[in-house]
């Protein structure tokens, strides 16, 4: 059996996915959330092979729910529902062994297909390669979730932070780098976690780019080097 929890408040929506789960009669049963701590008081208590998420539902914190599950079930492959696509998103989201993605609008066979590939994701062979979700998917996140708040990141004796206001990132510093440069550093850790914090300060701007821009400049400096 496998256990799929869909965090969302689209009736229609959530019809749809419950009958694609129906045709697989016992084999995939499906669970419902439409609120963040509803959420993960279930995630405490269940166990789930796939969680899907739509990042841009106002009434639901989907960025709390993506680092809470981030930093307590890293090997819970993520399918995110997006409003938008294009090759820049794309290029981000490529290669991520545990994050998945669908654009809005979508029919129920494309649906289909992306559940079942998710849920494969968590046979052995391919949990051994999870690491959490990514701090580059989550940034990407942020921006289009349009707020403002800090995110505090960390890996083992790491630390930074990264500011957004109304979904561009207006700083960021590690104990090495500030604005762009320090984006990049905690991009190269693996494993990280991260936390928000909603008591944006306004504090003093070292940047003013989109995490996009800054996501497919940090790509293109690896292309190249």
């Amino acid at each position: 059996m496998k256990n799929i929890l869909v965090v969302n408040n689209d009736i229609n929506l959530l019809k749809i996915i419950k009958s694609i789960c129906d045709v697989f009669n016992d084999n995939l049963k499906i669970f419902t959330s439409s609120g963040e701590n509803e959420t993960i008081k279930f995630l405490q208590k269940k166990i789930i092979h796939l969680a899907i998420f739509d990042p841009v539902i106002s009434e639901i914190d989907t960025l709390k729910i993506i680092a809470y599950l981030n930093n307590t079930n890293p090997d819970i492959p993520v399918l995110i529902m997006l409003p938008f696509s294009n090759s820049n998103i794309e290029k981000i989201f490529k290669n991520k062994n545990n994050e998945f993605y669908l654009i809005k609008p979508f029919d129920a066979l494309k649906l289909k297909i992306k559940i079942l590939e998710a849920v494969s994701a968590t046979s052995k062979d391919f949990k051994d390669n999870f690491n959490g979700f990514s701090l580059s998917s989550f940034l990407l996140l942020c921006e289009m979730n349009k707020r403002s708040f800090s995110i505090d990141v960390k890996k083992r004796n790491m630390k930074g932070s990264i500011d957004f206001k109304d979904g561009i990132i207006t700083s960021a510093v590690t104990s090495n780098f500030n604005g762009q440069r320090a984006v990049f550093e905690m991009l190269e850790w693996d494993n990280t976690i991260f936390d928000i914090e909603y008591n944006y300060k306004n504090k003093e701007k070292n940047t003013s780019l989109s995490a996009i821009d800054l996501l497919l400049d940090n790509i293109k400096q690896k292309e190249t080097t």
